[in-house]
């Protein structure tokens, strides 16, 4: 039986660990990091009573539209009636799909880059536009909608905590047949390293029996310091997994 280890926040694991029960990929839960949503801030409230405002909001990851769920189950939210909903890519638009309103994202390539092509990003001058996303985010989207005269406004909606992460379940796991690990963010490829770097018995950890399954080149760039394979895919829905590990 293969083995994949899911590091996402619990909230994002618990659909792939939904999907594989019972099957032939066993998937441990085990989360690099935690997402700590934040509803009931001053700040968050102040936006939420003017949401109408907004005529385009971006959503930048599932956790994001997670965390926004969980305000709209909080507070009363009105949209503007000709407003314009946005994801990173093809996850985070499902976890949309509680707002019942059509969600535009990029077709190809799931990152900022992409994003900001979009034709109805071009013509944003004095535009007011809501990205929903964590504390400490990147600034790419918003320097880059600033230059073209958009009004920009942050609504941070969660914290995200490292963990401390324990080698010894991973060294375990890697010494008995292949194990995958699911790694979402260069953040948390980064976080990855700098802990194996503290950790007594790298030696321990089979890294020819490791993949890494990631969604974005820049991630694959992070982890290519180890002689491990990596498999790139911008579609994280559990088939997609189960294709990838199940060959």
């Amino acid at each position: 039986m293969a083995n994949l280890i899911a590091t996402r926040s619990s909230l994002q694991n618990q659909s792939i660990i939904n999907f594989f029960k019972d099957s032939s990929l066993n998937v441990i839960n085990y989360p690099f990091i935690e997402i700590e949503p934040i509803s009931d801030s001053p700040d968050i409230v102040k936006i939420i009573d003017n949401m109408f405002t907004f005529s385009k909001i971006i959503f930048i990851s599932s956790n994001a539209a997670q965390c926004f769920k969980i305000i709209s189950e909080h507070h009363l939210i009105k949209f503007a009636d000709n407003v314009q909903i946005f994801a990173i890519g093809p996850t985070t638009k499902k976890e949309l799909s509680f707002l019942n309103k059509n969600i535009i994202s990029p077709i190809d390539q799931f990152d900022s880059k992409s994003l900001l092509e979009l034709s109805e990003m071009q013509n944003v001058t004095d535009e007011s536009i809501l990205i929903v996303r964590g504390i400490g985010g990147k600034e790419l989207l918003k320097n880059e909608l600033g230059k073209k005269q958009a009004n920009v406004t942050y609504l941070e909606c969660y914290q995200r905590n490292f963990k401390t992460i324990d080698f010894d379940v991973i060294a375990n796991y890697s010494q008995k047949e292949t194990l995958y690990i699911l790694i979402t963010s260069s953040q948390i490829a980064q976080h990855f390293i700098h802990q194996l770097g503290l950790f007594e018995n790298p030696d321990q950890i089979y890294f020819d029996n490791i993949n890494f399954i990631v969604n974005h080149a820049n991630i694959a760039k992070e982890l290519s310091v180890f002689e491990c394979d990596i498999k790139i895919t911008s579609n994280l829905d559990p088939e997609k997994l189960q294709s990838l590990c199940i060959e």
